[in-house]
């Protein structure tokens, strides 16, 4: 039996950019939904993007050095998939992390919910703290590979859930929308984002992030 083929950097970073798109989403639909979201939590989603912008371009960065079969000098390709591994163990936590905000939004998980939920700044203080920490150690590359390939290439990797979390971040704080990725998807995404957004105004609530 022929052994495994093993996961190039350029899968393993789109796995995780994957992974991110569905946090977006997730983080959309608190934001969306809660009438007072956590203290830090709007700071949170943007850390989030900040990082996650860094992954587009890099594994734009990565597919285009394997297609001109450009091959990384093996420390730096296995220091790089160190900290995209050790990203994606992160984006774990932020997942049952945001879920648990939603499903409290929901009014899910009975006895003890309100006083889990005494806590959730803390932990969302420490979540932004990590994630710029793995932000700072994947920049260096990002900048190589977003200097090299451009920016409209390298944020190609923006998903439904990510193109929907920056327009809400954009609505939510305009001051701090010069500081977020421009918001110019490929037609198909955009038509999910206005999905989106017409699905959000129809929800009690939710018109305050809508355009």
């Amino acid at each position: 039996m022929a052994p495994a083929r093993k996961e190039t950097s350029a899968e393993l970073c789109g796995r995780v950019t994957a992974q991110g798109n569905t946090i977006a989403i997730r983080m959309l639909e608190y934001l969306s939904s809660a009438k007072h979201p956590i203290p830090g939590f709007q700071n949170l989603a943007t850390d989030f993007i900040d990082l996650c912008q860094v992954l587009w371009s890099i594994e734009a960065g990565l597919a285009e050095a394997a297609k001109q079969r450009n091959t990384l000098p093996v420390e730096i390709s296995q220091e790089l998939e160190k900290r995209i591994k050790q990203v994606q163990d992160e984006f774990i936590v932020l997942s049952q992390m945001v879920t648990k905000f939603v499903d409290n939004e929901n009014h899910k998980g009975g006895f003890g919910r309100k006083f889990r939920m005494m806590f959730a700044d803390t932990d969302v203080d420490k979540m932004r703290s990590t994630l710029m920490r793995s932000r700072d150690s994947l920049k260096v590359s990002s900048a190589m590979f977003r200097w090299t390939i451009g920016d409209a290439r390298a944020d190609a990797s923006m998903g439904i859930g990510y193109a929907g979390l920056i327009a809400a971040l954009e609505r939510l704080n305009p001051a701090k929308a010069a500081s977020l990725p421009s918001l110019h998807p490929p037609p198909g995404i955009l038509q999910h984002v206005l999905t989106i957004r017409r699905f959000c105004k129809s929800r009690i609530g939710y018109n305050r992030l809508i355009y």
